[in-house]
């Protein structure tokens, strides 16, 4: 089972449009207010990074063996036995290695977006991914 994500595309526009916009008035104003067009590009880089995960596509791929997830330049397979819980959010599944809420799930968990896939497609990567984790 596999797919893409590309939050830039599937969320609303003007969501979207702002965020971009924000960034471009962000960059424009360290320019400015730095006096140095390398400033500026700095800015626009970290920027960009930061939000790589909104503003560019990330490719999730589920087996038997575990699941996989490709963001710009780095993949990174985890396995099933890595994962203790799996949460329903509204727009994806959150997988976490700990049995019960923690304060390092974020840092240690893996969020898996359901994007623009259809209603049955989003309930086939539930139900594959509870068949290999837990429910909290």
């Amino acid at each position: 089972m596999h797919w893409q994500t590309h939050p830039l595309l599937d969320e609303p526009r003007l969501k979207s449009i702002a965020l971009v916009a924000l960034i471009i008035v962000f960059t424009i104003g360290v320019t400015i207010s730095l006096d140095g067009a390398v400033y500026g590009l700095i800015t626009l880089v970290v920027l960009t990074l930061s939000m790589s995960r909104y503003l560019l596509p990330t490719r999730y791929e589920l087996d038997d063996d575990g699941l996989e997830v490709a963001h710009l330049l780095r993949s990174q397979h985890h396995s099933w036995s890595a994962f203790r819980r799996a949460d329903h959010h509204r727009d994806g599944l959150f997988l976490s290695p700990f049995a019960e809420s923690s304060r390092l799930d974020s840092f240690r968990g893996c969020f898996l977006r359901y994007g623009a896939t259809e209603d049955g497609a989003a309930s086939a990567i539930e139900a594959f991914v509870r068949a290999h984790v837990p429910a909290r």
